[in-house]
């Protein structure tokens, strides 16, 4: 791999995969967003899918060996963390089969496999503690070109039954980015959620 290409994987390639996966959950999950979402289904499904394309790369830019024509973490690391196998690996089957091929028994209608929005947040919360391993295993050289990622902060502000006063929560946990990241892990019903993806 010649060092022309790593410079473009580390400064233009990669970050667009993170940051379009950051876009993307941060359109699914804000209440900014929440009319958009709801006037427009589609754009809604192409979000989803935009998640779930990215998150796919990144699942085998971790998970790939060294030397392939795919590029991986493990060029651009030193150590043997990588390829590194991400604790959502029974996501990919489903990424593969919902999102990334055309298939024959495609799970169709409101069918308890699908993708669902916790499985976007298990998807996003692994992928940023393995971009965390890659930060923090890069190699010398691979160090002077990345950019080390900003925190994406979500904060969670429930509604209890029967209240008409919303009252604020926040889960902090690791993040491949610098600092903390707070995380919404409620149903999408009972939750307003609130980002400052800038």
């Amino acid at each position: 791999m010649d060092d022309q290409k790593k410079r473009e994987m580390l400064c233009e390639h990669l970050p667009y995969e993170l940051e379009m996966l950051d876009s993307a959950y941060c359109f699914l999950h804000s209440e900014a967003d929440q009319a958009e979402r709801d006037k427009s289904p589609r754009k809604k499904n192409a979000a989803i899918e935009v998640f779930w394309l990215h998150a796919r790369n990144l699942d085998e830019f971790v998970r790939y060996s060294s030397g392939t024509a795919t590029a991986a973490a493990a060029d651009f690391t030193s150590g043997d963390t990588f390829p590194y196998e991400m604790e959502t690996r029974d996501l990919v089957d489903k990424m593969n089969d919902q999102i990334c091929h055309l298939k024959y028994g495609r799970v169709a209608g409101d069918h308890q496999d699908k993708l669902q929005f916790f499985d976007r947040d298990r998807a996003k919360a692994a992928i940023d503690r393995a971009i965390k391993l890659f930060e923090e295993n890069l190699t010398v050289e691979a160090e002077k070109l990345w950019k080390k990622r900003q925190p994406l902060v979500m904060v969670l502000s429930k509604l209890p039954a029967g209240s008409s006063s919303a009252t604020t929560s926040t889960q902090t946990i690791s993040s491949s980015f610098t600092g903390s990241k707070e995380r919404h892990w409620s149903s999408e019903l009972n939750c307003n959620v609130h980002f400052n993806c800038d």
